[in-house]
């Protein structure tokens, strides 16, 4: 495990379940927002692929 993730688990296992529940719950939202942002990232290289091939063949 890298530093950052063993002093999160650290802070983590001394929470109430409550408040280790927030922070999963936000963890997973910064995870979401990532998978989104790389969805739009590799729609953005696609049409920016087909822009260009439709400028080669016209």
């Amino acid at each position: 495990m890298t530093n950052t993730i063993e002093k999160i688990y650290e802070l983590i296992k001394t929470m109430p379940e409550e408040q280790a529940s927030e922070v999963l719950t936000f963890v997973e939202s910064l995870q979401q927002k990532a998978k989104t942002e790389l969805q739009r990232s590799a729609k953005d290289d696609t049409l920016k692929e087909a822009h260009h091939l439709l400028a080669e063949y016209a």
